[in-house]
């Protein structure tokens, strides 16, 4: 062999030995509790996940990525449902739901055929919904085949979604209505309707729902209904000013209290007869973005899009409104958040 060649083959296996791998080192998880879902911008593909220990507060960014030879999760992440070991997290944009081993967060396979979808909800072992925003439709998922089975027409956006019993309810925003459906053979029961743009449900401690409206852009008064189970309105709180644009409802594990972001943080007991007028965490010039309350401590998890291009801040409070700790988050426009036992 003659000698340039020899140095030319020493050269490539020097730089080719020494070249840092573009992938990222899978990483190993201690005790986390609290899943960030950040959204990412819209057609950017740079949703990501965080990981949050909130006892010793150690923070791990961009989980999936780092367990999935480098692969992005994909364009805007929108929720997530957390099973007893598998995430399914919703990516709108991508129009898929993405199976996830709670364990190590690597991808357990995806769910396509989707348009726009929005929220996961299992009706059983072998059987989900996902609501969607342009579908018009609820996609019925066959869970062992990870496949879209039937749809379910519902004439407009479908959001957040519960369940009682054998009864699903869904807010339908198009139409401004709580749709009831029969989860046993996929048909809808009812429909009740509501102010403009219903946009969160929940279920309180005596399996009544509960749903906020944002009033739409402007035009109406916010409402929060308390709905029956038979879908018959109970009663129903109206906000002081059309420009205000509640959303994000959540309840407490007891069941006994709610919670929304209406700028700042507000609370409203379930006996409660009016509306609260000043927040348990006000807004104080951030754009407060996303909601959640953590099962264990009860504590409030408050998120801050900032610009909705840097990373956001997430925000630690007691139920109180005072604040336990703050860190910036691992991605763009934190959007969402799901706890871990």
């Amino acid at each position: 062999m003659k000698p340039v060649t020899r140095l030319y083959l020493a050269f490539l296996l020097l730089f080719f030995g020494c070249k840092k791998s573009e992938d990222p080192i899978p990483q190993v998880f201690f005790n986390m509790d609290v899943i960030i879902l950040n959204e990412g911008n819209f057609g950017q593909g740079n949703a990501t996940i965080d990981l949050y220990n909130s006892r010793d507060k150690r923070q791990q960014s961009d989980v999936f990525r780092s367990n999935n030879q480098g692969r992005p999760i994909g364009d805007v992440i929108h929720s997530m449902y957390v099973g007893q070991d598998t995430g399914f997290v919703v990516v709108n944009n991508s129009q898929k739901v993405e199976l996830i081993d709670l364990n190590d967060f690597k991808s357990l396979g995806t769910i396509n055929g989707l348009n726009s979808p929005r929220y996961f909800l299992p009706i059983s072992s072998t059987k989900a919904y996902v609501s969607d925003l342009y579908a018009k439709s609820i996609h019925v998922i066959d869970l062992q085949r990870k496949v879209v089975n039937k749809t379910i027409q519902a004439n407009g956006w479908t959001e957040q979604m519960v369940k009682i019993e054998d009864t699903v309810y869904i807010a339908d925003m198009s139409n401004n209505e709580l749709i009831r459906i029969n989860s046993k053979l996929d048909t809808i029961l009812s429909r009740s309707a509501l102010i403009r743009q219903p946009n969160s449900v929940v279920v309180d401690k005596n399996n009544t729902i509960w749903v906020l409206c944002s009033g739409g852009f402007d035009e109406v008064l916010p409402r929060l209904y308390q709905i029956s189970t038979s879908g018959n309105v109970i009663q129903f709180f109206e906000f002081q000013s059309v420009s205000m644009s509640p959303g994000n409802l959540i309840i407490d594990g007891e069941g006994e209290k709610l919670y929304y972001l209406n700028g700042g943080v507000y609370s409203h007991s379930i006996t409660a007869t009016q509306l609260a007028n000043d927040p348990v965490i006000p807004q104080d010039g951030r754009l407060l973005y996303s909601l959640a309350i953590h099962p264990s401590s009860e504590e409030l998890y408050v998120a801050d899009a900032i610009d909705y291009q840097q990373n956001g801040v997430i925000y630690r409070y007691l139920k109180s409104g005072e604040l336990v700790h703050q860190f910036r988050s691992g991605g763009v426009i934190p959007g969402s958040f799901q706890f871990l036992p």
